[in-house]
C-alpha cells in the first residue's frame, strides 16, 4: 500500500541554515579585518609618538655610520604630569649629520621678552628648521606642507630644544612637527633643556619641569 512521506515541518530550513553559516563566515572575516585595522593603527601610533602610545622614558641611540641618520623626539602632554620629552636623553654619533624631528603635542606658551632670542634657529645646519602643523583630531596624518623657518613670533613658541654648550637653539610650535639637522664633531655629554616657561618659579623652569625626564635631559655623543 503506497504511504505518503510525511513534508518537512518547516519547508526551506536548510536553505535558512546556509544563509546563516554564511552570515557566520562573514562575520569572522569582518571580525578579522578590523583586528588587522586595530593594530596597524597601535603600531603606526606607536612609531610617531601619538599621545596614549607611550611606552618607557629609556635612552634612545642613533648608530653611526656614513649615511645620515635620524633621531625622533616627541613632546607629550598625557603623562599625569607634563609636558615632557620622550625619550629625555638619547646619544648620536660624532662627525656624522643627524636630522631631528621633534613632534609636539603641546600648545603654545609665548617667550617673555628677556627669552626673545630663543625664538630664533641657531646651531643647526644651514641656520633653519622645518615645521609643519599638526592637526589635533589626526595627528599621525599630514595636512599641510611644511615651512622653512630661521625665526617664530614669540606668541607662537611652544617649546625650545636648547644645549648651550653647543650653541644650539631651535623653537618648538605648538601642535606642530619640526625637523632639523645637526652635525656635532665633539664627543661627549651635553645637557638640553626647554627655555620656554612651562614650570614654577620666576623663569618658568621651576618644579618638575627642571627635573631630568621632562624638559631637560642628556645628549650623548659617542666618538
Amino acid at each position: 500500500m503506497y504511504e505518503p512521506r510525511a513534508l518537512p515541518t518547516k519547508l526551506g530550513a536548510a536553505p535558512a541554515k546556509r544563509r546563516e553559516d554564511g552570515v557566520g563566515l562573514w562575520t569572522v572575516v569582518l571580525a578579522g579585518g578590523l583586528m588587522v585595522g586595530a593594530v596597524l593603527f597601535i603600531a603606526v601610533a606607536y612609531m610617531t609618538g601619538l599621545p596614549g602610545f607611550r611606552s618607557t622614558q629609556a635612552a634612545a641611540a642613533v648608530a653611526g655610520g656614513s649615511a645620515p641618520e635620524h633621531l625622533y623626539l616627541t613632546i607629550v602632554t598625557n603623562e599625569g604630569v607634563g609636558p615632557a620629552f620622550v625619550p629625555s636623553s638619547f646619544s648620536i654619533p660624532s662627525n656624522t649629520q643627524v636630522t631631528i624631528t621633534v613632534t609636539d603635542f603641546d600648545g603654545n606658551t609665548p617667550l617673555p621678552a628677556a627669552l626673545a632670542s630663543h625664538a630664533r634657529v641657531s646651531g643647526t645646519l644651514g641656520g633653519t628648521a622645518l615645521v609643519q602643523p599638526l592637526n589635533a583630531s589626526q595627528p599621525v596624518l599630514s595636512f599641510a606642507s611644511a615651512r622653512s623657518i630661521r625665526e617664530l613670533p614669540a606668541a607662537a613658541v611652544s617649546h625650545t630644544f636648547t644645549i648651550p654648550s653647543l650653541g644650539l637653539n631651535v623653537p618648538l610650535e605648538g601642535m606642530s612637527k619640526t625637523t632639523f639637522t645637526v652635525l656635532v664633531k665633539r664627543a661627549g655629554s651635553y645637557r638640553w633643556q626647554c627655555f620656554d616657561p612651562c614650570g614654577s618659579g620666576s623663569t618658568g623652569f621651576g618644579g618638575a619641569m627642571a627635573e631630568p625626564g621632562y624638559m631637560s635631559g642628556t645628549l650623548s655623543v659617542t666618538a
